[in-house]
């Protein structure tokens, strides 16, 4: 396996999630009271983007910040291919269309915030001082044309890996921006285009990994493994069928990275690290649920407290040592996972959640709820009516005579100005 696990060596590993990711949020902001910083960080998906704000220096209340002004502003953040829908209707090509959301905003938005990191060749380039404000990050994607898992991370990571016969599970570059890596991670088939980096198209870091612990002990070379699981934990969702093939898709893909999962913890490798599994049991949350971001973060918070309380730990930087110990009690024999199903640390937590649900913290008056309703419904109600609008044309524009023809002419186009105007 090349170099040895470092003993003392902390990963903490962020699974994806969409804006539920937001969670992880939470749970570092515990993790500082408590001392607790990791040397090591990993990411995919929606957990590689607070992986690479944290790793570049950013402290998890700045990330707070980032995340909440984005509520009531997700038309700022969204770029649809309006360009290649406009290609597949013209020539009647529907593979003209590679995804619904071309994602170069989000991509500027990730590199204007990052703060001492732009590339992984920068952290050879740092100061002492700017060292010790960033962390080692590791961030995974897939590459679609063959399915192999790609893993961003620092020159080092790269010489430290064991290019022998046995490796075979990833390959790894350090020759990206960072930005550039947190999009291939994000890319959700179908619903964004595949990001071109280097004549490669990669894709969703979750569609191999969900959770990947594995990059944590066999690149990082961790000994104690964190991660913070945002995936299918049992429960039931009500009315999942109903709330449509965004929330189908995500359940398939947490409900196949379960057993993702489940293979990691037989793994000989990782099972000679020190492993603990925080669950939120975030399920009943879309992945574009925006204006339920204070609670996502509020939900981490609650778990890392719960889970540190558990343990023992004490707050403050000066008991980092200790914390860092007792946050593995009872690992090293076999993996924890919290809360377990059937223990009464799980039904404390469930309460938990439930009171939490049951009084959500209220905006600062009437008018502010109403308008931040309003700003996050406005351009969903455009988007739909675009494509009611797009779908009549189609369909009336193979109709007869001219005239019907003409006005399914009429209504594609109008429905793809609407379309166009909701993602403004």
């Amino acid at each position: 396996m090349g170099e040895e696990l470092v003993k003392d060596k902390l990963a903490i590993v962020l699974s994806g999630g969409g804006l539920r990711s937001a969670a992880h949020i939470g749970v570092l902001k515990v993790l500082e009271e408590y001392g607790i910083k990791p040397d090591s960080l990993v990411g995919t998906s929606g957990g590689a983007v607070v992986a690479a704000f944290y790793a570049s220096g950013l402290t998890p209340l700045e990330i707070e910040k980032l995340y909440l002004s984005i509520i009531g502003r997700e038309n700022q953040y969204i770029d649809f291919a309006v360009g290649q829908l406009w290609q597949a209707l013209l020539k009647l090509d529907i593979s003209k269309v590679k995804g619904l959301i071309k994602g170069e905003k989000l991509r500027r938005f990730i590199a204007k915030h990052l703060r001492y990191l732009q590339n992984f060749t920068d952290y050879n380039q740092l100061s002492p001082e700017q060292q010790e404000q960033v962390t080692e990050l590791y961030l995974t994607a897939v590459d679609i044309n063959d399915g192999t898992e790609i893993v961003f991370c620092p020159p080092q990571g790269v010489r430290a890996a064991d290019y022998g016969p046995g490796f075979t599970e990833f390959r790894l570059c350090s020759k990206a921006a960072i930005a550039d890596a947190v999009r291939c991670s994000i890319g959700i088939p179908g619903t964004f285009i595949p990001y071109c980096l280097d004549g490669n198209h990669y894709v969703d870091g979750g569609l191999r990994d969900n959770l990947p612990v594995a990059v944590a002990v066999k690149l990082a070379k961790a000994k104690k493994v964190l991660g913070v699981d945002l995936g299918y934990a049992g429960l039931r969702k009500e009315d999942l069928v109903k709330n449509g093939i965004i929330d189908i898709l995500s359940q398939t893909v947490d409900i196949m990275a379960m057993d993702q999962l489940a293979a990691d913890l037989y793994d000989q490798e990782i099972s000679q690290a020190a492993l603990v599994i925080l669950n939120p049991l975030i399920y009943d949350v879309s992945l574009v649920d925006t204006y339920l971001i204070p609670t996502m973060i509020h939900r981490g918070e609650l778990l890392a407290e719960t889970y540190c309380q558990l343990k023992g730990l004490q707050k403050g930087r000066e008991n980092a040592t200790i914390n860092r110990t007792l946050l593995f009690t009872d690992a090293d024999e076999e993996p924890v996972l919290f809360p377990m199903k059937g223990t009464p640390e799980y039904q404390v937590f469930r309460k938990q959640l439930s009171d939490q649900i049951k009084h959500p913290i209220e905006p600062d008056s009437l008018f502010t709820r109403l308008g931040q309703f309003l700003r996050r419904t406005r351009n969903k109600v455009f988007l739909t009516v675009g494509l009611v609008v797009l779908v009549s044309g189609l369909i009336l524009v193979w109709g007869d005579p001219a005239v019907v023809q003409f006005l399914g002419l009429s209504g594609i186009l109008l429905g793809l100005v609407i379309i166009y105007g909701s993602s403004k």
